[in-house]
């Protein structure tokens, strides 16, 4: 059906000369035929723990909070803080519920002999909670933090590398030097095909949203304009 659909698309597409344009084609096929046929999931945080019950919970404190802030009495307090135990323990409920389904699942690939997937899940279990730090180290060795000192680290960074690059500009003498290029060879088919069998999979996608996979089982008229 991918293949199929990728076909049917490239039959609209003319001739085209250009090479970043017939790139350009080619990468609208391979996205549009596989979200028509494939279908598009989006990862969502907490995804694997965080349910209806959860965020009715969350959404129940919320609304307790915000009668509690118009009118902050004794009852309120309680209310509020009667709900955010509730939600403190059915999250930790779900959470403990997703570990020992990781667990399972641990055992599982361990017993079908799936290695691969064994360690990753062991991997995220030993890595744990990793939080993101916006902070830089100097060359003295000194960790900064915070958005104003980063701002006036890289200011100093990139004031530094332009005074240098321009005072090696000013040594230089303005020469011209013309070089012939070493002529390459147009690669084969076969050559190509064997380069698309070659990349590895399981990996995220580059910039253009494209993984080996759907290269990989695309259609043979599509990979015949990779050659280009």
């Amino acid at each position: 059906m991918y293949q199929q659909k990728i076909n049917e698309k490239l039959e609209d597409t003319g001739e085209i000369q250009d090479v970043q344009m017939e790139w350009n084609i080619i990468k609208n096929v391979i996205v549009e035929a596989a979200k028509e046929t494939l279908g598009e999931k989006k990862g969502k945080i907490n995804e694997e723990w965080f349910d209806e019950e959860c965020a009715s919970a969350i959404q129940e404190k919320k609304n307790t909070r915000k009668i509690m802030l118009k009118r902050m009495t004794r009852s309120s307090k309680e209310n509020y803080r009667e709900d955010r135990r509730r939600v403190n323990e059915i999250c930790r409920e779900r959470k403990r519920e997703m570990l020992m389904r990781q667990i399972e699942s641990i055992e599982v690939d361990r017993e079908r002999a799936d290695t691969r997937k064994c360690y990753q899940t062991v991997k995220r279990f030993r890595r744990g909670f990793q939080p993101l730090l916006n902070a830089r180290k100097q060359n003295s060795g000194k960790l900064i933090e915070g958005d104003y000192k980063m701002l006036q680290h890289w200011a100093r960074y990139f004031k530094t590398q332009f005074e240098k690059e321009y005072s090696e500009e000013q040594e230089i003498d303005e020469e011209v030097f013309l070089t012939a290029e070493p002529l390459v060879k147009e690669p084969s088919q076969e050559e190509t095909e064997k380069a698309i069998c070659n990349l590895k999979i399981n990996k995220p996608p580059e910039e253009d949203d494209i993984t080996a996979q759907l290269i990989k089982n695309a259609s043979q008229e599509l990979k015949k304009g990779f050659k280009q």
